[in-house]
């Protein structure tokens, strides 16, 4: 059980990291974040410099680079 908990402590680390990664490489290419899209949104406007790229990254290009960080923590960590 504890070596599970702590495969699991690992593993979510190793997801938060990638994801910081990502959310920083995304920023240096100026592309649109969730966090971004989401402030716009709760302000009730839709964010006018929406490119075609930012859509793409948040429905399509986030999901599947998390997805493979877990997949690739669940071969390493568990």
């Amino acid at each position: 059980m504890i070596t599970f908990l702590v495969s699991l402590f690992y593993a979510g680390t190793f997801l938060l990291i990638c994801a910081i990664a990502v959310n920083a490489v995304i920023t240096y290419f100026n592309i649109m974040n969730w966090y971004e899209l989401l402030n716009h949104l709760k302000n009730r406007k839709w964010p006018k410099n929406i490119k075609f790229i930012d859509i793409l990254w948040l429905f399509i290009g986030y999901p599947l680079t998390l997805g493979f960080v877990v997949y690739l923590s669940q071969k390493f960590f568990f």
